[in-house]
This record gives C-alpha cells, sequence and structure tokens, in this order.
C-alpha cells in the first residue's frame, strides 16, 4: 500500500500535530488539508510546513491515505461524504483520532473496500508546535481492522509513540479510564483543596502541600503497583478514625463526604489486597457507611 500522501479532513491542532510528525519522519512526501475555510487550510498547511489546501473532499487529489481529525459530532458526516465521493479504492486506509468514537464510525468506508482505523494520542493537542515537540512516547491507543491496526502501529511508532490496541466495542471504556486519571484527578485535587481551606490552611500553601504528595504517589504506584501504594487509615484497617474523618467531612460538605465513602470502597479492596484481614476491612465498610 503506498502511503507516501495523506489527505487530511478537518486539520486543526491534533491533525497538524500528527500530520507534521509524518512528514518530519519522512513517512509521508504529500499533504493535502480540506478544512471549514481556504484560511484555515492554509493556516494548517503553513503550520505542517508543505502541502496544498482543497475546498473540498470531491477535489482533494487521490490517495490511499486519509486522516479525518474533525471534530466528533462532523465524524460521521464527513465519512459518509468521503464514502460518497468516489475518491476510495480497495487500497485506501482511513483513520480518525477521537478519544470517544470507535474505527465503526467510518463503517461506510469499509462498504467500499478501506480499511479503517482509530489512533486516540492520550494526550493535549491544545498547542500543537508543542505537542509535536513533546509527542515522542506518549501512548496511543489504536483499534479498527487488522491490516490498518497494524499499518498504523508501525507509524506512530516511528514517530514516537507507544501504541497500545484496545478491542473496538471497549473504546468508550478505555477513554473512561483517561477521564479518571485527568479531569477526574483534577477534580479530586480540588476536593483536597477545599477540605485544607476549610481545615485554616491558605490556598496557595495548600497547592504547595498537594504537589509533593500527589507526585509522591504516582511514583509508588509506578514503581509498587496499586495495592502497595495505598497507605493512610484505611490501609491500616483504623476504622475509628475513618469514622471520625468522615462524619467531619460530611458535615462540612456532603458531596465530599459522599466521595470520601465511595473512594474509600475502592481503597478497602485495594488494602484487602494488601494484605488486610476480612474483618478489619468489614469494620472499615461500617465506618465508611456501607
Amino acid at each position: 500500500m503506498n502511503l507516501s500522501s495523506m489527505n487530511v479532513v478537518g486539520c486543526g491542532r491534533l491533525g497538524q500535530a500528527i500530520t507534521k510528525l509524518l512528514v518530519m519522519n519522512s513517512l509521508i512526501e504529500r499533504v493535502h488539508v480540506c478544512n471549514r475555510s481556504q484560511a484555515s487550510g492554509e493556516r494548517a498547511v503553513a503550520a505542517i510546513g508543505l502541502g496544498g489546501v482543497c475546498g473540498s473532499i470531491q477535489e482533494m487529489p487521490g490517495s490511499n491515505f486519509w486522516l479525518i481529525s474533525c471534530g466528533d459530532q462532523e465524524i460521521a458526516a464527513v465519512a459518509q461524504q468521503l464514502a460518497d465521493s468516489g475518491a476510495l479504492t480497495a487500497q485506501s486506509l482511513v483513520f480518525h483520532c477521537s478519544g470517544v468514537l470507535s474505527s465503526e464510525v467510518l463503517s461506510p468506508l469499509r462498504a467500499k473496500g478501506a480499511l479503517i482505523a482509530s489512533v486516540h494520542p492520550v494526550r493535549s493537542f491544545a498547542n500543537a508546535d508543542l505537542a509535536v515537540r513533546e509527542f515522542a512516547g506518549t501512548y496511543c491507543a489504536i483499534e479498527g481492522d487488522p491490516e490498518a491496526v497494524r499499518i498504523l502501529t508501525s507509524l506512530f511508532a516511528r514517530i514516537g509513540a507507544q501504541v497500545f490496541t484496545i478491542p473496538c466495542e471497549a473504546k468508550m471504556l478505555c477513554h473512561a479510564g483517561h477521564v479518571f486519571a485527568s479531569n477526574y484527578l483534577v477534580a479530586l485535587l480540588e476536593c483536597s483543596r477545599r477540605l485544607y481551606v476549610a481545615a485554616g490552611v491558605p490556598e496557595d500553601l495548600a497547592v504547595q502541600i498537594m504537589q509533593p504528595l500527589v507526585q509522591g504517589t504516582l511514583e509508588n504506584v509506578s514503581r509498587l503497583g496499586h495495592a502497595q501504594a495505598l497507605t493512610g487509615p484505611i490501609a491500616r484497617g483504623d476504622a475509628g478514625v475513618v469514622a471520625q474523618q468522615i462524619a467531619q467531612v460530611a458535615t462540612k460538605d456532603p458531596l465530599l463526604g459522599e466521595l470520601y465513602a465511595s473512594l474509600g470502597q475502592v481503597a478497602v479492596a485495594l488494602a484487602h489486597a494488601q494484605g488486610l484481614s476480612s474483618e478489619s476491612c468489614a469494620k472499615v465498610r461500617d465506618a465508611l457507611g456501607e
């Protein structure tokens, strides 16, 4: 399959970064971009460093390699337009980079004989230039047709990605894992900040206290695993402290009390895996309000 040229539909920051990385590593030689406007297409081409701008999918030159990197809500419609355009051959490979949508959103293209896949780089693309500079080591979840997965795994490995495969039907669950690890971590740290402030700790000091705790915890999880990294009253089986703490937290903020209890149940399971006795685990669960 000849992948020396690539057509990119919806070439925003993510599309620009991925395309530029492929160009920089001499994996593609020609690029054509189709954006909402001529001006945004020209900005994308300038950011990539080469390429041409097309006003529509129908105007794009023949290519066996397509990236659809528009917004999630537009991918299905773009896929249908591409399927209807007559531009695809049995040798075409089309992929998107949505974190939520699976490759099945591109199924109209498979019906035309194309290979389809999705590749989700697990990182922010708020700044395309920064994403390019820091891309090496980025984890990328990939799923789709086996041959497409094989080809894209090789390409993304060559631009520095750490590729892992997931089943198509697990795409949403995988993304939920990212949400917990990133978005909800921010929310959890906000809960911590509120409790520090409620305890009379100045806000700027609260942030300083959290930083080494979070960094140390991540290092321990990486080095020891989740169960062995758990410390604190639940890990010790100190049901008395847990009961007092949840009572005070719930009195100050009922929502944080509920979160303390819910996360505590997860922590009890980790403590049990660490070796805490079933009897002690039961006492902690009672203290959490099970």
